[in-house]
């Protein structure tokens, strides 16, 4: 390094001069400035278009619905024969009697036997019908053996199935009875007429049932009494006497 003064050569780490004193940095060139970098050159940015993918389409996949079947729906029962609740007039028992026919079977049945024999029989069964209409009972307690007559009662609320219990009947074949027409009578109505050797079917709505198998005149030949279910069935064998043959 050198003096800028009087030019003479200094150490590089001298303060001032050894020969005239002047302060190192006296008369000392002006360190050059670095030239400022130059401006970088803006290369504008090319667009390239975007590429187009078409947008597949899938077919949506269309699946049956399950068909189920329609869920039944069982009437509400307002009115219903019934004989559960009947009591004997002179006991007070209730539902402990036996049903002996309707009014007057056993006056039709020998009037006509007598005049007319199996003739009238015939005859008889041919003219049964089945009327929707409750009649008139003759009935027997078991308890007093008090005999009266009375219609079946209306059935309570508290009597009814939610949904009707089927009741079949089958009627047993007789060669001597091939005429006889008999008439089946359920809690007091006669619900059905049933031929030698012949079945039927009649529903039920109320849980406690009187099932009765008459003549053709109205005279009992048996009963049968049975408890329903919901939505079940009974069915039961007519051979001279009820038998009951299965239940669910």
């Amino acid at each position: 390094m050198f003096c800028g003064i009087c030019g003479n050569q200094m150490r590089e780490d001298a303060r001032f001069c050894s020969a005239c004193g002047a302060s190192a940095k006296a008369g000392a060139p002006p360190q050059p400035q670095a030239p400022p970098p130059p401006p970088q050159q803006q290369y504008p940015q090319p667009q390239y278009p975007q590429p187009q993918y078409p947008q597949q389409q899938y077919p949506q996949q269309q699946y049956p619905q399950p068909q189920y079947p329609p869920q039944t729906q069982y009437p509400q029962y307002t009115q219903a024969p019934s004989l559960a609740k009947l009591p004997c007039p002179r006991c007070g028992d209730i539902f402990n009697f036996k049903v002996l026919g309707t009014k007057g079977a056993t006056g039709r049945s020998w009037g006509t036997w007598m005049t007319l024999g199996f003739v009238g029989d015939a005859i008889a069964s041919s003219g049964s019908a089945v009327t929707g209409r409750p009649e008139l009972l003759n009935i027997k307690c078991n308890r007093c053996q008090t005999k009266f007559e009375s219609y079946p009662l209306q059935a309570q609320p508290d009597e009814f199935l939610s949904a009707p219990c089927r009741v079949i009947v089958h009627r047993k074949s007789f060669a001597f009875r091939t005429l006889d027409m008999m008439s089946l009578y359920l809690n007091g109505l006669k619900v059905a007429l049933i031929d030698n050797g012949k079945s039927t079917e009649v529903p039920t709505v109320i849980r406690r049932n009187s099932l009765v198998m008459a003549s053709q005149y109205g005279e009992t030949e048996d009963e049968y009494r049975f408890a329903a279910t919901d939505g079940g069935w009974e069915e039961i064998v007519f051979d001279n006497l009820f038998m009951k043959q299965s239940t669910i």
